[in-house]
């Protein structure tokens, strides 16, 4: 994100705002986590692959892709994304809901895994639903790289344990453009939530800032 706490323009644009180095490191940690969890918007706007390919100076040996999961409770992904990835050793999971038209449900069954879960108060995937149904499958771990709505959703839901800030000294601005945790945030600063173990790594002129959520 920018110095002022933004990870897009007000228009959508997002490319880049963080470094090569940034980008590297994200690589890094797509190889740790058993899958990659994004929402549709963040595909049909920007179209990743959510593959690891370029890891900078950190070189595995073995580089095993995590799984690519996508929130996307009406099925409108296109069948051309890019994550669609036959190049890749791991597969993808698109989460839809009930609210799903069925047509489409079958209509992605034929190309990849489709996951239905419960929607949420909003129509969107409930996440209590979609881990206990991820945990069933044996994932143990995942990364939300989300956009600003993602993100604040499992915020909001209490799931997150860990945090990665990858912030470089540009400046945005705008009230519209989106931040990493949008959504309605809270009330009080004494709901505040504080992180632990908080390191600080340079990468170049960004700066990462991680750390575990103090719950």
């Amino acid at each position: 994100m920018s110095l002022d706490g933004k990870i897009a323009t007000h228009t959508g644009e997002s490319k880049w705002i963080t470094n090569l180095e940034s980008a590297q490191y994200t690589h890094c940690l797509r190889r740790e986590v058993d899958a990659v969890v994004i929402g549709i918007n963040k595909v049909l706007k920007d179209n990743p692959r959510l593959t690891v390919r370029d890891q900078g100076a950190i070189k595995s040996p073995i580089v095993i892709d995590p799984v690519r999961i996508v929130l996307d409770s009406k099925a409108r992904i296109p069948k051309k994304a890019k994550l669609f990835n036959p190049n890749s050793n791991a597969g993808e999971l698109i989460c839809v809901t009930n609210k799903a038209p069925k047509s489409r449900i079958k209509s992605l069954e034929k190309i990849t895994e489709v996951l239905i879960v419960k929607h949420n108060r909003k129509g969107n995937c409930d996440w209590d639903d979609l881990l206990n149904k991820l945990g069933q499958k044996n994932f143990t771990s995942i990364m939300i790289e989300g956009g600003g709505e993602v993100g604040a959703s499992a915020f909001e839901e209490g799931i997150i344990d860990k945090v990665y800030f990858f912030i470089a000294p540009k400046l945005i601005g705008g009230g519209n453009a989106p931040t990493p945790l949008d959504g309605r945030g809270i009330k009080k600063i004494t709901d505040i939530v504080n992180l632990k173990e908080v390191e600080f790594t340079k990468l170049q002129d960004n700066i990462l800032i991680s750390g575990y959520i103090n719950k």
